[in-house]
């Protein structure tokens, strides 16, 4: 079973994703900003990361700049309510091109899955 950590700001959209996934045979870990991500992730047996860019206390670039990212395994997606071409230039640097502009759509849902299934 695939673990997915849930990066999100908003409680009720960490929730409607959490159920979302949930229903799909998905393990979901939910964090509501980077530092509570980053302790998630060293707790270890994450496979997936679903993140948020825009939060307080450490936004998603600041949690992936603090991610040690030793473990290539971790597959990181982005959802972002900006369609900003320099944010996705950004992420494509840092090897991040699965992008999903919120809100997510039923098709955003599905390729998630696909991501997730195929590992």
């Amino acid at each position: 079973m695939t673990n997915l950590l849930i990066v999100d700001d908003n409680s009720l959209i960490l929730k409607l994703l959490a159920d979302e996934f949930k229903d799909s045979n998905i393990n979901v870990v939910t964090a509501s900003d980077g530092h509570e991500a980053l302790m998630k992730v060293n707790e270890g047996n994450i496979d997936a990361i679903l993140l948020d860019l825009f939060m307080p206390n450490m936004d998603g670039l600041q949690f992936l700049e603090n991610l040690n990212h030793n473990d290539s395994r971790i597959n990181i997606m982005v959802m972002s309510g900006s369609s900003n071409p320099e944010i996705k230039t950004t992420l494509n640097k840092k090897g991040i091109h699965n992008i999903f502009l919120k809100p997510l759509s039923d098709d955003d849902f599905k390729s998630i899955l696909s991501l997730l299934k195929s590992g």
